[in-house]
């Protein structure tokens, strides 16, 4: 199982490398799962450059989410070989129960609006990326890569324990961030770039407040 982008660091995993993988787990029968659920956000002319392949043993999952900042309509899909993609098809009809009716005609014509989606999503976090780089890119309590794409970072904690910086910054700063024990990286930090560009500055404010303290 693969993220690309990758959940947390938003790194992004070349497509050969992936298809290497897929055909090394061939060779004992095995699929590999990719969540491409971040990668939307680098599609271009409405093409995301999938891992997936028509004939093969990759599985593909997205949804509207996080490229397009519509959580709450909770439309995603899956790209899979047809006897497989059948099967889950009839497996979510038999568990899936009756999804709310407006909330899937929405997602409908959310279909019809994905560049202005993508590009309202990519200007939020293109000024929440700059805002970053300006607060916190070079802070010296902080290791990190700042990538140029992605909804997050996950900067490693220098000289200051995760676990006590959070609960300073949530109960003196009324801000937070995803500790990393999350992610078995109990020395990182989760940092989110998708939310309102005038909140999520004074977020990164108040982090930068409590590293200094």
């Amino acid at each position: 199982m693969l993220t690309n982008l990758h959940n947390p660091s938003s790194a992004l995993a070349p497509i050969a490398d992936i298809h290497a993988i897929a055909d090394a787990a061939a060779k004992i029968g095995a699929r590999v799962f990719v969540d491409e659920v971040y990668l939307e956000l680098l599609a271009t002319a409405d093409h995301a450059p999938t891992a997936f392949r028509e004939s093969g043993n990759i599985v593909v999952s997205s949804s509207l989410t996080k490229a397009y900042g519509v959580s709450g309509l909770r439309c995603g899909w899956v790209l899979a070989e047809p006897e497989l993609a059948e099967r889950m098809k009839r497996l979510n009809d038999l568990f899936g129960v009756h999804p709310p009716h407006m909330a899937e005609r929405a997602s409908v014509v959310a279909f019809d609006h994905l560049p202005a989606l993508r590009a309202r999503a990519q200007s939020i976090l293109a000024a929440n990326r700059a805002a970053y780089r300006e607060l916190l890119g070079a802070h010296p309590r902080l290791d990190q890569i700042v990538f140029e794409h992605g909804t997050t970072v996950f900067p490693r904690l220098i000289g200051v324990d995760v676990g006590a910086l959070f609960q300073r910054l949530t109960t003196a700063h009324d801000a937070n961030f995803g500790p990393g024990h999350f992610f078995a990286r109990p020395d990182r930090l989760r940092i989110g770039l998708g939310g309102d560009p005038a909140l999520s500055r004074v977020a990164m404010e108040r982090l930068a407040a409590a590293l200094d303290e």
